[in-house]
């Protein structure tokens, strides 16, 4: 799958857990989780794969933030509100313009 083609899936409704993992590759930490608890944990983890791919480190952070139901959604970049951490992944989102602004992605988790 492209990235074209997970922006139009995105641009319709959120990906789902295996469409997310598949894609964008969550990083997996020594203790089995994918969870970073703290923001400089994540950016370190970001900045490893940003620097071996030539990316910039916003690209391959996501927030884990709690949704409008009982489920919790994973959402591209960082957020602050109703966050409860945040996921590093290999593959990174957007193309590291400005444009990235406007990209919004979510994955229900």
């Amino acid at each position: 799958m492209t990235y074209e083609k997970i922006l139009e899936i995105a641009d319709k409704k959120p990906l789902t857990i295996r469409q997310h993992e598949k894609f964008f590759k969550p990083y997996v930490k020594d203790d089995g989780t994918i969870l970073f608890d703290y923001r400089e944990e994540a950016i370190y983890r970001a900045n490893v794969f940003a620097h071996a791919q030539g990316t910039k480190t916003h690209q391959h952070i996501w927030t884990l933030v709690d949704g409008d139901s009982v489920k919790c959604c994973l959402i591209n970049g960082w957020r602050y509100c109703n966050r409860l951490g945040y996921v590093v992944c290999e593959t990174q989102w957007g193309d590291g313009s400005e444009s990235d602004s406007d990209v919004y992605i979510e994955s229900k988790y």
